[in-house]
């Protein structure tokens, strides 16, 4: 009788415990990815000042390469531009050259290399971007003619853009 006992407690031990592993439930986690353009530049201001020159020639130009321009897209097809909100002086030029930019992602970008002029239309700066974070430095470049004059100071907010190529 014991025995007997003793097999039944531990028939009804061993579907108690089973009843109670098969208890569940479960529910859906829905993720969703927005749409991410993310631009930064690292200087919040830049001063260039156009001093010298040399006998019988233009003004001497001025440079500032210490910016640099980061960037986050999880979209393809994406392109930086630059505009400023209104033109210097007649006789005074600024451009900005972007340099090879480094990162990870499907793609980086790429720059021409060439000095673009800044104006109030948007130019294109780094272009071929795709799903990608990087970075570039930046180098300005004042340069004025001698017809420009004194010019005490023009400041100019320059703004970059991502957007689709």
């Amino acid at each position: 009788m014991k025995r007997f006992t003793l097999i039944a407690v531990m028939i009804i031990a061993l579907f108690s415990f089973a009843a109670v592993g098969m208890a569940q439930d479960n529910h859906t986690v829905t993720v969703a990815v927005s749409a991410v353009n993310e631009i930064d530049v690292s200087d919040a201001e830049v001063v260039l000042t156009i001093n010298s020159a040399t006998a019988g020639s233009d003004l001497d130009a001025a440079t500032d390469a210490t910016s640099t321009l980061d960037w986050t897209t999880n979209q393809a097809s994406r392109k930086i531009t630059v505009a400023i909100n209104s033109a210097y002086s007649t006789g005074l030029t600024v451009t900005v050259t972007a340099g090879t930019p480094s990162g990870t992602g499907t793609a980086v970008g790429t720059v021409s290399g060439s000095a673009v002029t800044l104006s109030t239309t948007a130019a294109d700066l780094v272009t071929a971007i795709s799903n990608a974070y990087a970075q570039c430095s930046l180098t300005y470049e004042a340069s004025a003619s001698v017809t420009a004059g004194v010019i005490s100071s023009e400041s100019r907010t320059v703004t970059y853009t991502i957007t689709g190529s």
